[in-house]
């Protein structure tokens, strides 16, 4: 090959590569197939591709395996994650494996594409670009507290949770939403008093071409706090400058935390 296919798509359901491929190639997509977990390493120890989409379940190494050969194979190249609801919890343990996100099944169209294009903008972005901010930068001037943050832990770099001396929680988005802060027209924040739960959507952006963009909650928690800047400061040249979403108090830190990557 003399470029970059755009996608590897990894699956053992004929349904849902012939599903992906008829969303993405009316696109302008190049997508590559591989039906088991042994001709997709194949594939990606031969070719070069600007993204990967593989199931989490897969027989052999599975999604997991995927993860850590495509780092290996193609350092920075994103990786996304299709798993069903009932399995969306343990995907969260995928990032700390490198994910770029996941995606549950069942899916449609403009869910697909969201992932997609976003993941494809990000790996148009040159290393420099993409970890010029760190995480811990992330997090802000505001604080809970005059201490300062306990701890940083990220869900790779979709999302991170600021945990407070006192035991409250701040959760904020991370560096894969970058190559949508210029498209920015919608937020969708949950109220004061809403539970959000770990691997369950926390929020909700919106861009111009009209494709959502799901947030997955780091942690759980009961709401306490919202920036409701989101709310009121879009469209903007860049996302909110530290990027905090919600405050909470967290239901089960000592084990969820355990899922996400210490800073």
């Amino acid at each position: 090959m003399t470029g970059p296919i755009d996608m590897l798509v990894i699956d053992d359901e004929p349904v849902l590569l012939g599903a992906i491929r008829k969303v993405c190639t009316p696109e302008g997509l190049m997508v590559d197939e591989a039906s088991t977990t042994e001709q997709g390493l194949a594939k990606l120890a031969e070719n070069r591709y600007r993204l990967v989409l593989s199931d989490l379940m897969l027989p052999g190494v599975g999604g997991v395996g995927v993860l850590d050969a495509a780092r290996r194979e193609q350092p920075g190249m994103p990786v996304v994650i299709i798993t069903g609801y009932a399995t969306l919890n343990r995907a969260v343990e995928c990032f700390s494996h490198g994910a770029f996100d996941v995606i549950p099944k069942p899916f449609d169209v403009a869910e697909l594409l969201a992932v997609v294009r976003r993941a494809l903008d990000y790996s148009e972005l040159d290393e420099i670009q993409r970890h010029d901010v760190s995480l811990r930068e992330f997090s802000g001037e505001r604080r809970f507290t005059d201490g300062g943050p306990k701890g940083l832990f990220a869900l790779g770099q979709h999302a991170w949770v600021s945990l407070e001396p006192n035991g409250a929680a701040r959760i904020g988005v991370g560096e894969s939403f970058r190559a949508i802060e210029k498209n920015l027209e919608a937020v969708r924040l949950p109220a004061i008093a809403d539970e959000t739960l770990q691997g369950n959507e926390c929020a909700r952006f919106t861009t111009t071409d009209g494709l959502v963009h799901r947030v997955w909650a780091p942690l759980s928690g009961k709401i306490v706090e919202v920036n409701h800047a989101w709310e009121r400061d879009y469209p903007a040249a860049e996302m909110i400058s530290d990027r905090w979403l919600l405050g909470a108090v967290p239901s089960d830190p000592e084990n969820e935390l355990q899922k996400l990557t210490r800073r």
